[in-house]
This record gives structure tokens, C-alpha cells and sequence, in this order.
């Protein structure tokens, strides 16, 4: 039980190099597979780490502004962007998108919060995005960085005009 314990907990960091994932439930000796795991999971966390501390500042200027967080920056890895925004969500308490460059698009996540659905607002704003999807606490968008902000007002103004504060609880 103690190994099925342990290989349980290693898969969600592993999902980071899907190989681990194979090697770890295909060895009978786990503890070299899980050291490894363990190493990939802290450069996941010093990597979300030092990629929240690029988007801070835009967000902090953001909150005083905006009813949601809208941010970017050509140098996300594209595999922290939703843990980065569920970051911001814990910090902010607002619903927020970051984006990342990819090819000539930016890409990116979004989390929310409350009763607040980012689906929604992703879906009212629909004209500024390339694609979007997902469900009202998390989605997945794509869009050209001239409607970058187009679409943070556009959300802005949705959520002034359709939601109260007691809809961020």
C-alpha cells in the first residue's frame, strides 16, 4: 500500500515527462524513478515561482483597475500559465487569464472565482478570441495580441454590468 501511495503522489508532478510515468509503474525498484520525480517537481515550483514574479507587477497595477486580471508575457512556459492563474485568483480574488506567446498568437489559461463563470465572459467576448473552451472555474483561450485588451475591457465591463460582489465569493 505504501508504494501505491507513493507512485500515486509522483504521477501528477511526473505528468511533467510522461516517460516517468512509464518507468515508474513498469520498475519493481521505485525510489530512483521517484527521486527523479521529486527533482522535476521543484524545478516546476522554482520555474512558477520566478515566471509569478514577471507577471506581479501588470497584475498588481491590474487590480487597482480592473474587475479581472489580464496578463501577458512572451516568456511563460506554457505549462505553468494555469497554475499562475490560479495564483493570482488566490491573491487578487478576482477571475484571471495569463497569456503566453505562441507562434504568432497568444495563448493561454484562465481560473475563476465565486460564481463567476470565465466560460462566460470568455464566450461574451468571442469576437476578440482565435479559440477558447473549458467550463465556468477554468478555460483555455487563444487570440492576437492587438485584442488583448479589448478583451480585458470587454470582461471588465461584462462583470460591472452582470455580476455583484457577492458573485466573487
Amino acid at each position: 500500500i505504501l508504494e501505491i501511495l507513493l507512485v500515486s503522489t509522483a504521477l501528477n508532478p511526473a505528468s511533467f515527462v510522461p516517460t516517468s510515468i512509464l518507468l515508474l509503474l513498469l520498475t519493481k525498484d521505485i525510489a530512483p524513478i521517484l527521486s527523479q520525480i521529486e527533482n522535476i517537481n521543484e524545478e516546476r515550483k522554482d520555474l512558477t515561482h520566478n515566471q509569478f514574479q514577471l507577471i506581479l507587477e501588470d497584475a498588481a497595477i491590474q487590480n487597482k483597475k480592473y474587475n479581472c486580471i489580464v496578463v501577458f508575457n512572451d516568456n511563460l512556459h506554457e505549462g505553468v500559465v494555469g497554475i499562475l492563474a490560479s495564483k493570482l485568483v488566490e491573491l487578487y480574488k478576482k477571475p484571471s487569464f495569463v497569456l503566453t506567446k505562441h507562434h504568432n498568437e497568444y495563448k493561454g489559461s484562465a481560473r475563476s472565482i465565486g460564481k463567476i463563470s470565465v466560460y462566460e465572459l470568455l464566450n461574451n467576448q468571442q469576437q476578440y478570441l482565435l479559440k477558447f473552451g473549458g467550463h465556468a472555474g477554468a478555460a483555455g483561450l487563444g487570440l492576437l495580441k492587438e485584442n488583448i485588451e479589448h478583451l480585458r475591457n470587454g470582461m471588465h465591463k461584462d462583470l460591472e454590468e452582470n455580476y455583484t460582489l457577492e458573485d466573487y465569493k
